[in-house]
């Protein structure tokens, strides 16, 4: 149990060097990650840096954390990005989820876009095959969409075509310029009509609803940025388990499989004895500093269930639905899904006791086994 609580601790300061660091399925010391023009990286893609550049050719899909990501080469998979900024002027074959302030597009993207950002520009000659589906402060088409854009966005402004399909948005403005084009339904709520140029094309039905004016005053973006820091942060987490510790993340993953209603009842145990053991040792002068102590590694462990539950959570749901999805993007869906899910309120209360339960349960079990004399 020590041991575990050192690595933790140790996992915990690694991270607070982490954003001069870069990792690309392996550790890079530079501030700067570039996979020049020529080069090709085969397989996954994973980097962590204050800037990422790719001139050449990934066989994979890239996961990138920066403040600026410029995408000039070519993607052939998926691009899952959280950075400040995002410039595409290359080419992205699979899906793109973008958590980030600015994003451009001014190259090619094969299949659908999915952003929560403060600004995204489909620059010309920009081209996205799928569709968009966008939670954005504004938004500007300039470029072609294969099909439709959806979501809720303050502001639209659109130039460029989209494709066919059934657009559906609800908007605080939109704009429809007369080199726009759009090839297929368009559905819309807003407080005001769109403003539609004469010389505008819009091949199928367009339909408005009238949404009440929401009140004149600044939004504040403090609850998304805690939202989104909490998030990178337990992704970094992760990542720095995932491929620091291995051994001790499937040890946990496989304890839960095997013993999951024993898990439980020890589990809960821990959770309810704990915090008596941590009051009942400040009664005494003595027993404050082991307190202080218990309950900081307590609160260490808290933290990190949600990170080997979410990711063993997100290996058996991809098992049990046969998806088709490699382990790493399997155990990102499972912690991204499980930190999301325990922001909400009343539930996520209920469900971090439900993982915390678990993972103490799953610790000792692991712990327990470690230890066993061998006969």
């Amino acid at each position: 149990m020590i041991n575990g609580i050192k690595l933790l601790l140790l996992v915990l300061l690694l991270l607070t060097t982490f954003a001069t660091a870069c990792f690309a399925m392996g550790v890079h010391s530079q501030e700067t990650y570039v996979l020049a023009g020529g080069e090709t990286h085969d397989g996954d893609l994973l980097v962590s840096c204050r800037k990422v550049v790719i001139e050449g050719t990934v066989l994979g899909d890239v996961y990138a954390f920066a403040e600026n990501l410029e995408i000039n080469g070519k993607i052939l998979g998926d691009l899952i990005t959280f950075s400040r900024n995002t410039e595409i002027s290359g080419e992205v074959a699979g899906d793109i989820r973008a958590f980030t302030h600015h994003l451009t597009i001014d190259g090619h993207v094969s299949r659908n876009v999915t952003l929560f950002a403060q600004y995204f520009d489909l620059a010309q000659p920009g081209e996205i095959g799928g569709n968009i589906l966008a939670f954005t402060e504004t938004v500007d088409l300039a470029g072609r969409l294969g099909k439709e854009i959806n979501g809720a966005i303050s502001e639209v402004r659109i130039t460029g075509e989209i494709g066919r399909g059934s657009t559906m948005l609800h908007v605080g403005k939109l704009h429809i310029e007369p080199s726009a084009k759009i090839n297929g339904d368009l559905h819309y709520t807003s407080p005001h009509e769109a403003a539609i140029a004469p010389g505008a094309q819009i091949a199928g039905e367009v339909s408005f609803h009238r949404a009440q004016p929401e009140p004149e005053e600044k939004p504040s973006y403090w609850p998304l940025f805690l939202t989104t820091a909490s998030l990178i942060s337990t992704l970094l987490i992760w990542l720095a388990i995932r491929y620091l510790f291995p051994q001790a993340l499937f040890a946990i993953h496989r304890t839960l499989d095997e013993k999951r209603v024993g898990t439980l009842g020890v589990g809960l145990l821990l959770l309810l004895a704990a915090p008596m053991l941590i009051l009942v040792l400040l009664v005494t002068l003595v027993g404050i500093p082991v307190a202080v102590t218990l309950a900081a590694v307590l609160g260490i462990l808290l933290y990190v269930a949600k990170i080997f539950v979410g990711s063993w959570a997100g290996i058996r749901l991809v098992d049990r639905l046969q998806l088709p999805i490699s382990p790493l993007l399997a155990e990102l869906i499972g912690v991204l899904g499980v930190s999301l899910l325990s922001g909400l309120p009343f539930v996520g209360w209920l469900l971090a006791a439900v993982i915390w339960t678990l993972f103490l349960g799953a610790a000792a079990a692991a712990v327990r086994r470690t230890n066993r004399p061998v006969l």
